[in-house]
């Protein structure tokens, strides 16, 4: 052995046995159902030399907490959460974005995912797998095969193929199986998310009917009240009490989970339904794809109803991002701009296959051919004014009651709408206002009032 691959061997010793000594110490915390495990993930230690085993057998127990689901452990009181608003408002719709269409390799394909900023990974039928680099006709062939292309990351500097049995790291051409395989729980691995956000660097798992965290050299199984990921979908993203979490969207509803050290903090969302997909931007603004419906969450943590003609099949999106792309009845949708746009100009994609972080998403055509659909920006609308577009709202709606004459809260200035925004948004949306013979506000009318205060609740053009 030369001594460039000994002096790897003796730090790579050295690190595990200084993680194992960091993470066995004891904790001041109350032990639950949050357990950890020791396990390298993936090292090359040579061309010969083979995979570096598992650094430790015996991690022992990590000692957590998982918070009470009451008023202190969510954003909001569970009550206010849970129950979605009665009102059912349509889904803001834009005009329709021309597809633009990149042939990424003719194939045939069976499945695709992306890998990193530019580059993508697809499977063939007989399980084969390549690496697709950012120039068409750059195609690198692996040796050896998946069970079912589930996802694709760098991590540590590695590319990793994920499917049904684990990670597979892409080392000189090769995918080789990671030790840290050996000590996934028993069952098929559904769904990963790799996090980097807030310089963080998570493997997030679906495993069977268990979610697991590998973080900083440790794999770590996480149970909360009521969640079941069996077949769950991963987002990250959205504020809970001032902090990111991971949303997973199943047959348990939706939960957000946030794990700080040995603590373990979980919040439940709409438990009575079945979740099918959840996507939460980074201001907290979450969608939720439910038996056909989706449900809105704002930045505080009101729920509402989307209604959408045709219904939406599947909702997806990169973590953290106020963009997403969703679909229904052979039609693909981006969401951009506080609207939902139709792509026009698409040829016949059968599959959507993962989303690309250049705001593009991968797809297979009928002959196998995996595509990168993009779109047209939606159009620049003009700035929203008191002066042209809120005033005349006012006068038609309100001012009978809150003009400068009116009975009521005066609300005939621009100064007095900003003032009172979140109050008046809440009553025109819930339709208490205006009162009868009037008649409620129109969806457009809304749409414009709250694009007035995303402009900056400006005065005159």
């Amino acid at each position: 052995m030369d001594s460039a691959r000994r002096q790897t061997w003796y730090t790579l010793i050295f690190v595990a046995l200084w993680l194992g000594a960091c993470t066995d110490a004891p904790s001041a915390s109350t032990p639950s159902d949050v357990s950890a495990q020791d396990s390298e993930i993936m090292v090359d230690a040579g061309p010969d030399a083979g995979l570096l085993d598992d650094a430790s057998d015996d991690a022992g127990q990590l000692d957590g907490s998982v918070a009470p689901l009451d008023a202190s452990s969510g954003d909001l009181q569970e009550v206010a959460e849970d129950t979605v608003a009665p009102q059912a408002y349509p889904l803001p719709v834009g005009v329709s974005l021309d597809a633009i269409v990149t042939i990424v390799d003719k194939g045939p394909w069976q499945s695709g995912a992306a890998v990193g900023q530019t580059k993508r990974a697809a499977q063939s039928a007989d399980g084969k797998v390549a690496t697709l680099g950012p120039v068409a006709g750059q195609v690198d062939e692996l040796e050896g095969t998946l069970k079912g292309l589930v996802a694709a990351l760098e991590l540590q500097k590695v590319t990793y193929m994920l499917d049904a049995e684990g990670l597979h790291g892409v080392l000189s051409g090769k995918l080789i199986a990671s030790p840290l395989n050996a000590a996934l729980p028993t069952g098929v691995l559904t769904a990963a998310l790799h996090v980097t956000a807030q310089g963080a660097d998570d493997l997030w798992l679906v495993v069977g009917a268990q979610l697991c965290l590998y973080r900083a050299g440790k794999l770590f199984t996480i149970d909360a009240p009521g969640l079941n990921p069996t077949n769950a979908q991963l987002s990250f993203g959205g504020d809970v009490q001032g902090d990111k979490a991971l949303w997973v969207a199943g047959q348990s509803g939706v939960h957000a989970l946030r794990v700080d050290g040995a603590k373990v903090t979980s919040w439940h969302y709409l438990k009575d339904r079945i979740a099918d997909a959840v996507h939460v931007d980074k201001q907290g603004r979450g969608r939720v794809l439910s038996q056909g419906e989706v449900l809105r969450r704002d930045e505080p943590g009101a729920w509402s109803t989307w209604t959408t003609e045709p219904q939406l099949q599947w909702v997806r999106g990169r973590h953290g991002d106020a963009t997403f792309w969703a679909g229904g009845a052979g039609q693909l949708y981006r969401w951009e701009a506080g609207e939902l746009h139709a792509i026009a100009n698409l040829p016949k994609i059968v599959t959507f296959e993962d989303i690309e972080s250049l705001g593009s998403i991968l797809g297979l055509d009928a002959a196998g051919q995996l595509v990168s659909v993009a779109t047209t920006p939606p159009p620049v609308q003009p700035k929203v004014t008191w002066k042209i577009d809120i005033e005349p709202i006012f006068i038609n709606s309100c001012k009978l009651c809150h003009g400068a004459d009116g009975v009521n809260t005066k609300l005939h200035t621009a100064k007095q709408w900003e003032d009172l925004y979140p109050k008046i948004i809440s009553n025109v949306e819930s339709g208490a206002m205006p009162l009868d013979p009037l008649p409620s506000l129109t969806p457009g009318e809304i749409a414009l009032i709250k694009s007035w205060k995303k402009d900056g609740f400006s005065v005159a053009p």
